[in-house]
């Protein structure tokens, strides 16, 4: 018979065992180093003792993903989601004071998540998705300690001129201080204080802070290393007598980033934390390969959506996690704030593009995290699906390759690779096995139809068209036919652009495009765009508005969807006497409403079908509907009178209805919806 007391120690060690306290959790991110420039990764010219002892001591992820490049990286990891859903499709510009320049105040980051869940929260180093105060800086997104800078870059010595660049503790420039602060006997001889070395001690300095405390603590460390301009302490390049220009440079770069890692471990095992914390390390993109960084094999590297620019190291060390271990499947940087809520006690119950790996890696689950992975980077556009990975060539980047009137899409074509027999992208299959290419384009379209169009362009600069209903004014350049990507083409409500024009970037889930329909003017509008990866373009809808007019569309497809509010795409006339002619394929994505006003009318002379396994739309027709195609519909009115489920040749209907509906073939479908 058990004791008193032993009842009671296996009481209180079943409790402690069952309420753990949640784990410290410390994430830190190198910067455009190459994927093979660590011992870990099989470096024979680094020297990452400290990152490879990291390493193995915890599980080493064979095929993490990234995006591209830095800032949007950063979006996606520190949200959970695919930064394109948050208009972040290409790094910023750095703004200290326009908004829309970075993440937006209603974007929650994995500080505010980890905060409410009752942790301390720190960044150290390089933030780059925001820099107006009191708008989009740590201490705006949940941070509790900030040092570091706000930009994508600066120099590793010396005080910077630029206000994003300038090293700041909290909301307090220190650009006169930080040199002046660490061991003295770390600085190059000449140049003083080397910033990885800083970024290293306040790493540590912010374990020692907060190790007491009862509450855990997230610690983000965002090294800029070795980020250009390429620069580095006099004794750590003497480390490497048999390397010459950049690649010397970057090897002495990585040697202080792994010193640094080290002092953030050593201060764990002093205040004797290390095992209820764990640590992340991964590379922010794939290796800038101009500048001395070294990404094996691997196709490609920092921009590009070959695996070089997006497939990184990572490591996972810390409680929970298998010593000396190796994950195969893909999985990506967006797995980080599922798996850290859960981490700390809480539950995923906001939207997110990532998984919780926890069980995927103790076991539990044995498929994959991810069967599907999208990347873009403005024109360079992959997906991933199982082992089969599909890459656009020549895809259109949206402003930079519509700039004037008369430019012409360049031609869009498809790669197709098969990542378990060929990871080097050398081997293109597409010819091979076109049925596989068209599946994985039919996934590509999810994602892109689901995205709002980018908020700015090169480095943040403002010239892209912010709003999304458009009305078209070429026809008042008295032509017969315009373009879509005409200069001056669109009238654009709140336009951050003086002359805005229609480009690939603007077609989105969100468009709305109006054509008037003035009296006695007769126009082609021809759509010579198409989405981003060379797909149809992207619109909510169509909308032609006026009277006594006549309009046509022609040219390429236009894909119909949803609007992110979950609003149907439509197709309405409206005024007296209008003819709209819509001479262009029509592809909904979803259920599609129709509007017909009295006295006008609508042509369609491509199909317009509700997708498989969706609910129809609705039909409203008090005008004329000339029916060639076969149309699917959930309601139907017609001059008031509802058509109950059935199919209607158009002959049944123009006996029916004969000053609303003429036939020339096709008919309609009334489905029920479910």
């Amino acid at each position: 018979m058990r004791s008193l007391f032993s009842l009671i120690a296996l009481y209180f060690f079943t409790l402690t065992v069952s309420h753990a306290a949640p784990p410290n959790i410390i994430l830190i991110i190198s910067d455009d180093a190459g994927y093979v420039d660590y011992g870990f990764m099989g470096s024979k010219e680094m020297i990452t003792p400290n990152i490879d002892k990291l390493a193995s001591s915890g599980t080493i992820f064979s095929q993490a993903y990234v995006q591209s490049t830095c800032s949007p990286s950063r979006a996606s990891l520190m949200t959970g989601l695919i930064q394109q859903r948050l208009g972040f499709d290409r790094n910023n510009g750095n703004s200290t004071t326009v908004k829309n320049d970075g993440l937006e105040p209603d974007n929650v980051l994995i500080f505010e998540r980890l905060k409410k869940l009752g942790y301390t929260t720190g960044v150290i180093g390089k933030w780059h998705v925001g820099a107006v105060k009191g708008y989009n800086r740590p201490e705006d997104q949940g941070v509790d300690d900030f040092y570091g800078f706000l930009g994508g870059g600066r120099q590793y010595f010396g005080i910077a001129k630029a206000e994003n660049q300038r090293v700041m503790r909290n909301q307090k420039d220190i650009s006169a201080l930080w040199q002046n602060e660490g061991n003295a006997k770390d600085n190059d001889p000449k140049k003083g204080r080397y910033l990885t070395d800083a970024l290293g001690d306040e790493a540590a300095a912010f374990i020692d802070r907060h190790h007491k405390e009862t509450k855990p603590f997230f610690l983000y460390v965002a090294f800029n290393s070795p980020h250009t301009p390429l620069q580095a302490k006099s004794q750590d390049l003497a480390r490497f007598p048999k390397l010459e220009g950049k690649r010397k440079i970057v090897a002495a770069m990585n040697l202080a980033m792994d010193r640094s890692v080290g002092k953030i471990v050593n201060q764990l095992d002093k205040h004797q934390i290390r095992k209820n914390t764990l640590i992340v390390f991964i590379n922010d993109n794939g290796g800038q390969i101009a500048y001395g960084n070294y990404n094996g094999e691997l196709r490609g590297g920092k921009g590009s959506t070959y695996e070089g620019g997006i497939r990184t190291p990572m490591i996972f060390a810390g409680p929970h996690i298998k010593e000396g271990a190796h994950y195969p499947h893909p999985v990506s940087s967006l797995d980080f704030m599922s798996t850290f809520v859960n981490l700390a006690g809480g539950k995923v119950h906001f939207p997110t593009d990532g998984v919780n790996l926890l069980p995927y890696l103790n076991g539990k689950i044995s498929e994959r995290p991810h069967q599907t992975l999208f990347f873009r980077h403005i024109g360079n556009q992959s997906l991933r699906h199982g082992d089969w990975k599909i890459q656009t060539v020549n895809a259109p980047s949206g402003y930079e390759t519509h700039k004037a009137k008369g430019d012409k899409p360049q031609k869009v074509s498809y790669e197709l690779y098969n990542l378990t027999d060929d990871p080097y992208e050398k081997n293109d299959l597409a010819s091979k096995h076109p049925k596989k290419v068209k599946e994985l384009l039919r996934l590509f379209v999810d994602y892109e139809t689901s995205f709002p169009k980018p908020r700015w362009g090169r480095f943040g600069k403002q010239d892209r068209n912010l709003a999304n209903t458009f009305t078209y004014q070429g026809h008042d350049q008295n032509k017969s036919i315009s373009k879509w990507n005409d200069l001056k083409g669109w009238k654009e409500l709140n336009s951050s652009v003086k002359s805005p024009h229609m480009s690939n970037q603007d077609g989105c889930l969100n468009t709305v495009l109006k054509f008037p329909v003035n009296s006695g003017n007769s126009y082609t509008a021809e759509n010579n765009l198409t989405s981003m990866s060379g797909h149809a373009f992207i619109v909510n809808s169509l909308r032609f508005e006026g009277d006594q007019g006549k309009i046509t569309l022609a040219g390429n497809p236009v894909t119909l969807v949803a609007n992110e509010q979950g609003g149907l795409p439509s197709i309405s006339v409206s005024g007296t006497a209008s003819q709209a002619f819509i001479d262009l394929p029509l592809i909904p994505r979803v259920a599609t409403n129709v509007t017909v006003a009295s006295g006008s009318s609508l042509h369609i002379t491509k199909p317009l079908l509700a997708p498989l396994n969706t609910a129809a739309g609705k039909l409203t027709l008090n005008g004329q509907l000339i029916l060639s195609q076969s149309m699917v519909f959930s309601e139907a009115t017609i001059q008031g009178k509802s058509l109950t489920s059935g199919v209607y040749s158009a002959k049944q209907l123009a006996e029916r209805f004969p000053e609303q509906i003429s036939p020339k073939g096709g008919s309609i479908t009334i489905q029920k919806n479910k």
